[in-house]
Parts: structure tokens; sequence; C-alpha cells
């Protein structure tokens, strides 16, 4: 009577326990690139459907791509589980089955992305959680010393995730030579960064966004969604390289608001 499941995008059991034992379920979303919307579709790697398109022609770019290329992927396996749960098939899996019937929650706020006609009825936009491991009020005194003798740097991330970022620092530290300006590179595997970093350039394993980014130039990163709603929060210009996954909406909707540009990963 008091049980309430709540599951991200992709918690496909606790959509099976919710049909399963009729328990009230909440599909939260933390961007809005898995809403695969024929009014405002979002940008997905391959997959180009513009605002101007008729609606009935990216209806069925979306039906195309769910039949060919996701169902056969999803379906068979879920179905045959579902059938030894006594639950009827499902098709159309991200598009439909994929939110809960009951109450659907994206993470960000509607100026980023607002609720279009044919997003499941059940959706509210929360605004950004900005949560990002910042436990102290003040950055750490090896971080504030570099800042205080090499102000507004340029801020280089790949993803707290990322372990294939090594190009990726290299084009920064000679970027940033170019530029004359400060950087801080940041990233838990070290061993991606160039063996020997230029004077004014140095790296932190972790530095919460929320106390850095108020004091830098710029952000430089992959267009996750969790570091995009730092630099919203702390009004700091990005330059996005999208990578993967819902990056490359992400990145599309930072630039569309011009707060933010795009570079290609062939281009940096």
């Amino acid at each position: 009577g008091n049980t309430l499941l709540i599951s991200s995008t992709l918690g496909f059991a606790a959509r099976l326990l919710q049909e399963t034992h009729h328990i009230p379920h909440a599909t939260v979303h933390f961007s809005p690139g898995v809403f695969h919307s024929a009014h405002q579709a979002p940008k997905i790697p391959g997959l180009t459907l513009p605002d101007w398109l008729p609606v009935t022609v990216k209806d069925g770019m979306w039906k195309f791509l769910d039949h060919t290329f996701i169902d056969p992927i999803v379906k068979p396996q879920l179905n045959d589980f579902r059938r030894q749960l006594g639950l009827p098939p499902v098709s159309r899996i991200f598009h439909n089955w994929l939110h809960s019937p009951d109450l659907v929650l994206g993470l960000f706020p509607e100026w980023f992305a607002a609720p279009q006609p044919d997003w499941p009825p059940a959706t509210h936009v929360t605004g950004f959680p900005l949560y990002d491991e910042a436990p102290d009020s003040v950055l750490p005194a090896t971080v504030q010393n570099f800042l205080d003798a090499h102000p507004e740097p340029l801020i280089y991330t790949p993803g707290s995730a990322n372990k294939h970022g090594r190009s990726f620092f290299k084009e920064a530290a000679e970027a940033s030579q170019v530029l004359g300006r400060p950087a801080i590179f940041l990233t838990r595997y070290p061993e991606q960064l160039p063996p020997f970093l230029p004077k004014g350039i140095t790296h932190f394993s972790y530095v919460p966004l929320s106390r850095l980014l108020p004091h830098a130039a710029a952000l430089i990163h992959h267009g996750g969604i969790g570091t995009c709603s730092q630099a919203f929060r702390a009004g700091t210009p990005q330059v996005i390289q999208p990578l993967a996954f819902d990056q490359f909406d992400n990145a599309a909707r930072v630039e569309k608001l011009g707060v933010g540009r795009i570079i290609r990963k062939r281009r940096f």
C-alpha cells in the first residue's frame, strides 16, 4: 500500500514489477533525448529529423527505426521473459513501453526541452538535479592556488567515465597553448594525459563543477547532461564535442539556446 517504484530510463525490472504486482511506478529520465517525438525530434547520430519535416514523416521514421533496428534487439528477450511472467508481448519498446503510464519525470527544465504533444501524458519536467559531490563550500587549496596564479582558465573534461580521452587532452593542450590560456584538465584516468603538461596547464582527478565553473572562461566537454546543467547554473560558455548517447541532442539544445557551440570530433 505504501510502496512506490522509481527507476531510471533502462529500469526494465521496475516496469515489469509494476505490471505484475500493480505497484505505482515513476520512470525518471535525466535528459530529453529519450523522448522520440515526431514534433521536436531529438538529435541522434545517423538520424536527422529537422523540425520543418511534417509530423507524419517524422512519425513514420521513428516507426521504421523501432521496427527495423531497436525492437529486433530488445523485443525477443523481453517478450520471452514477459511470457514467463504471464504478461502480453509489447512492441516499440523505446517509444512506448519504456515510459511508466503512472508518472514520467524529466529531470530538466522546460526552457531546455518543452514537453511535446506526443510525449507520454503523465510526463512532468522538474528542472536539473544539479548534484556534483560538493560537500564543501570552498575549493581545495591546490585548486584555489592554481586559480589565483592563473585566473579564468579553460576547463576540459571528456566525462567522468571516459577512459578514451587521450586525443582529447592532447588537442586540448595544444589549443590552450595556441590561445595562450591556462587550463585545467579533469579526469580520473591520468594515463590519458600527455606525458608532460605545458606551463599553465594542470590536472585534477575531480573538482566539483559548481565550485570551479564560476572561475572559468569556458568549459570544453562531452555534452553529458550533468555537465551541461552545471555550466548553465554557473553561466559558463560551453564548447561541446559530443561522443555518444544523449550527448548529441544535449549539445544541439545548448547551441540552439546560444550559450555554447558544437565542435565535431574530426575538427577537434
